[in-house]
């Protein structure tokens, strides 16, 4: 099997970080998705500069 040597090393460390934004198991959930998401909205608006936005359109995309 190849190996992901395209993956930084520390990708498990970040990936614990961010895997709670993209799950969706209950409805619970969800209502704290979009409460997350409109806090993203209310700080980043349509910054396309801002550092985040990108998150903000991935998010606004599993979400809908």
């Amino acid at each position: 099997m190849e190996s992901l040597t395209t993956l930084p090393p520390d990708i498990n460390i970040h990936w614990s970080a961010i895997a709670p934004l993209l799950t969706i198991r209950n409805e619970e959930e969800y209502e704290e998705a979009i409460e997350r998401l409109n806090d993203l909205i209310d700080e980043i608006g349509t910054n396309e500069q801002h550092p985040l936005y990108h998150l903000l359109d991935t998010l606004g995309t599993l979400k809908t």
